[in-house]
Protein backbone atom coordinates (compact mmCIF):
# COMPACT_ATOMS: atom_id res chain seq x y z
CA UNK A 1 0.00 0.00 0.00
CA UNK A 2 3.11 2.30 -0.69
CA UNK A 3 0.98 3.88 -3.15
CA UNK A 4 -1.74 4.66 -0.87
CA UNK A 5 -2.65 6.89 1.58
CA UNK A 6 -2.92 5.41 5.06
CA UNK A 7 -4.01 7.22 8.19
CA UNK A 8 -1.15 7.16 9.58
CA UNK A 9 -0.09 9.42 7.36
CA UNK A 10 -2.93 12.36 8.24
CA UNK A 11 -1.91 14.80 9.92
CA UNK A 12 -4.36 16.78 12.43
CA UNK A 13 -6.30 19.47 11.03
CA UNK A 14 -4.98 21.73 13.59
CA UNK A 15 -1.35 20.88 12.72
CA UNK A 16 -2.62 21.18 8.82
CA UNK A 17 -3.90 24.13 9.14
CA UNK A 18 -0.74 26.30 10.82
CA UNK A 19 1.38 24.26 7.94
CA UNK A 20 -1.41 24.71 5.00
CA UNK A 21 0.69 27.05 3.12
CA UNK A 22 4.33 25.52 2.64
CA UNK A 23 2.18 22.55 2.04
CA UNK A 24 -0.46 24.21 -0.44
CA UNK A 25 3.06 25.19 -2.06
CA UNK A 26 4.52 21.93 -2.18
CA UNK A 27 1.36 20.31 -3.47
CA UNK A 28 1.21 23.22 -6.32
CA UNK A 29 4.93 22.05 -7.20
CA UNK A 30 3.89 18.35 -7.47
CA UNK A 31 0.48 19.05 -9.44
CA UNK A 32 2.11 21.70 -12.27
CA UNK A 33 3.86 18.81 -14.51
CA UNK A 34 0.79 16.28 -14.13
CA UNK A 35 -1.91 18.85 -15.12
CA UNK A 36 -2.07 18.20 -19.04
CA UNK A 37 -3.94 20.77 -20.98
CA UNK A 38 -6.15 19.83 -24.37
CA UNK A 39 -7.58 21.96 -26.25
CA UNK A 40 -9.89 24.60 -24.85
CA UNK A 41 -11.29 23.55 -21.93
CA UNK A 42 -9.78 19.95 -20.99
CA UNK A 43 -7.67 19.70 -18.01
CA UNK A 44 -6.29 16.14 -16.94
CA UNK A 45 -4.45 16.21 -13.98
CA UNK A 46 -2.66 12.80 -13.50
CA UNK A 47 -3.41 11.44 -9.47
CA UNK A 48 -0.39 10.01 -7.24
CA UNK A 49 0.04 9.66 -3.27
CA UNK A 50 0.61 13.16 -2.75
CA UNK A 51 -2.44 14.92 -4.68
CA UNK A 52 -4.36 12.10 -2.65
CA UNK A 53 -3.23 12.86 0.64
CA UNK A 54 -3.88 16.86 0.15
CA UNK A 55 -7.55 16.33 -1.06
CA UNK A 56 -8.04 14.31 2.13
CA UNK A 57 -6.47 16.66 4.21
CA UNK A 58 -8.43 19.91 2.71
CA UNK A 59 -11.79 17.45 2.99
CA UNK A 60 -11.26 17.24 7.01
CA UNK A 61 -10.29 21.20 7.37
CA UNK A 62 -13.23 22.32 5.69
CA UNK A 63 -15.57 20.00 7.14
CA UNK A 64 -13.83 19.79 10.56
CA UNK A 65 -13.40 16.06 10.34
CA UNK A 66 -11.57 14.91 13.37
CA UNK A 67 -13.07 11.62 14.51
CA UNK A 68 -10.84 8.69 13.82
CA UNK A 69 -13.91 6.56 12.22
CA UNK A 70 -14.99 9.71 9.71
CA UNK A 71 -11.18 10.27 9.01
CA UNK A 72 -10.62 6.62 7.67
CA UNK A 73 -13.72 6.61 5.76
CA UNK A 74 -12.30 9.71 4.11
CA UNK A 75 -9.19 8.20 3.60
CA UNK A 76 -10.98 5.03 1.83
CA UNK A 77 -13.09 7.26 -0.12
CA UNK A 78 -10.00 9.27 -1.64
CA UNK A 79 -7.99 6.28 -1.76
CA UNK A 80 -10.22 5.65 -4.67
CA UNK A 81 -8.57 8.24 -6.92
CA UNK A 82 -4.90 6.77 -6.04
CA UNK A 83 -3.57 4.50 -9.14
CA UNK A 84 -3.28 0.37 -8.05
CA UNK A 85 -0.19 -1.13 -9.61
CA UNK A 86 0.13 -0.90 -12.93
CA UNK A 87 -2.39 2.10 -13.37
CA UNK A 88 -2.56 5.41 -14.58
CA UNK A 89 -5.40 7.80 -12.56
CA UNK A 90 -6.69 11.40 -13.87
CA UNK A 91 -8.99 13.75 -12.94
CA UNK A 92 -10.25 15.23 -15.69
CA UNK A 93 -11.75 18.89 -15.62
CA UNK A 94 -14.10 20.28 -17.97
CA UNK A 95 -13.24 23.99 -17.49
CA UNK A 96 -15.78 26.17 -19.02
CA UNK A 97 -16.62 29.98 -17.19
CA UNK A 98 -19.76 30.79 -19.17
CA UNK A 99 -22.62 29.35 -17.56
CA UNK A 100 -25.08 28.91 -20.61
CA UNK A 101 -22.12 27.25 -22.56
CA UNK A 102 -21.06 25.01 -20.21
CA UNK A 103 -24.70 23.59 -19.59
CA UNK A 104 -25.01 23.52 -23.69
CA UNK A 105 -21.50 21.58 -24.22
CA UNK A 106 -21.97 19.21 -20.91
CA UNK A 107 -24.96 17.77 -22.87
CA UNK A 108 -22.82 17.70 -26.31
CA UNK A 109 -20.13 15.72 -24.31
CA UNK A 110 -22.67 13.01 -23.35
CA UNK A 111 -20.84 9.64 -24.68
CA UNK A 112 -17.18 10.87 -23.71
CA UNK A 113 -16.54 7.90 -21.85
CA UNK A 114 -16.38 5.91 -24.72
CA UNK A 115 -13.69 8.98 -26.70
CA UNK A 116 -10.67 9.06 -24.29
CA UNK A 117 -7.44 6.78 -24.74
CA UNK A 118 -4.17 7.27 -23.40
CA UNK A 119 -1.39 6.61 -25.58
CA UNK A 120 2.04 6.11 -26.18
CA UNK A 121 4.86 5.63 -29.02
CA UNK A 122 5.84 1.87 -28.96
CA UNK A 123 9.75 0.30 -30.03
CA UNK A 124 8.02 0.08 -33.79
CA UNK A 125 6.83 4.04 -33.66
CA UNK A 126 3.19 2.61 -33.77
CA UNK A 127 1.13 4.14 -31.22
CA UNK A 128 -0.60 2.36 -28.47
CA UNK A 129 -4.28 3.12 -27.52
CA UNK A 130 -5.49 2.55 -23.89
CA UNK A 131 -9.12 2.97 -23.49
CA UNK A 132 -9.84 5.09 -20.35
CA UNK A 133 -12.35 3.32 -17.76
CA UNK A 134 -14.96 6.07 -16.12
CA UNK A 135 -16.51 6.26 -12.93
CA UNK A 136 -20.39 6.29 -14.31
CA UNK A 137 -21.67 7.66 -11.00
CA UNK A 138 -20.42 10.85 -13.17
CA UNK A 139 -22.62 11.27 -15.79
CA UNK A 140 -25.98 10.41 -17.52
CA UNK A 141 -27.98 10.12 -20.86
CA UNK A 142 -29.25 14.18 -20.26
CA UNK A 143 -25.50 15.77 -19.17
CA UNK A 144 -21.86 14.92 -18.12
CA UNK A 145 -20.34 16.42 -15.19
CA UNK A 146 -17.85 18.52 -15.43
CA UNK A 147 -15.61 16.44 -13.04
CA UNK A 148 -14.51 13.11 -14.53
CA UNK A 149 -12.30 10.31 -13.18
CA UNK A 150 -10.31 7.93 -15.04
CA UNK A 151 -8.95 4.78 -14.42
CA UNK A 152 -6.22 3.51 -17.46
CA UNK A 153 -5.15 -0.15 -17.23
CA UNK A 154 -1.99 -1.46 -18.42
CA UNK A 155 -1.23 -5.06 -18.65
CA UNK A 156 2.16 -6.39 -18.16
CA UNK A 157 3.81 -5.97 -21.82
CA UNK A 158 2.19 -2.36 -21.91
CA UNK A 159 3.99 -1.65 -18.54
CA UNK A 160 7.31 -1.98 -19.86
CA UNK A 161 6.63 -0.48 -23.33
CA UNK A 162 5.24 2.89 -21.68
CA UNK A 163 8.25 2.83 -19.22
CA UNK A 164 10.70 2.74 -22.06
CA UNK A 165 8.78 5.14 -24.77
CA UNK A 166 9.75 9.05 -24.83
CA UNK A 167 6.65 9.79 -26.46
CA UNK A 168 2.97 9.53 -24.84
CA UNK A 169 -0.31 11.54 -24.61
CA UNK A 170 -3.69 11.53 -24.86
CA UNK A 171 -6.41 11.12 -27.33
CA UNK A 172 -10.00 12.10 -27.29
CA UNK A 173 -11.96 10.99 -30.30
CA UNK A 174 -16.14 12.52 -29.04
CA UNK A 175 -17.23 14.18 -32.22
CA UNK A 176 -17.83 17.47 -29.96
CA UNK A 177 -13.97 17.47 -28.92
CA UNK A 178 -11.71 15.78 -31.12
CA UNK A 179 -7.80 16.56 -30.08
CA UNK A 180 -4.96 14.69 -29.87
CA UNK A 181 -1.91 15.75 -27.49
CA UNK A 182 1.51 14.48 -26.63
CA UNK A 183 2.98 15.33 -23.06
CA UNK A 184 6.49 17.44 -22.50
CA UNK A 185 9.69 15.87 -21.40
CA UNK A 186 8.65 16.91 -17.67
CA UNK A 187 5.02 15.77 -17.71
CA UNK A 188 5.97 12.49 -19.37
CA UNK A 189 8.50 12.18 -16.63
CA UNK A 190 6.44 12.71 -13.99
CA UNK A 191 3.61 10.53 -15.07
CA UNK A 192 6.40 7.35 -15.14
CA UNK A 193 7.53 8.64 -11.39
CA UNK A 194 4.12 8.02 -10.49
CA UNK A 195 3.51 4.82 -12.29
CA UNK A 196 6.84 3.17 -10.97
CA UNK A 197 5.61 4.02 -7.35
CA UNK A 198 2.38 1.70 -8.15
CA UNK A 199 4.76 -1.46 -7.92
CA UNK A 200 6.32 -0.91 -4.36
Amino acid sequence: MGHKVSYEEIIPNQEYIQKRAEIRERIFQIKAPRRFHLGDFFTFLFENKDTVWYQIQEMLRAEGITEKNAILHEVETYNQLAPDKGEIKVTLLIEIDDEVFRKYKLKELVGLHEHVFFLYEKSDGTLEEIKGEFDDKQFNRERISSVQYITFKLNEEQQKEFLNTKKAGIKVTHPAYYYTGFFNEEQLNAIKEDFKKTFE
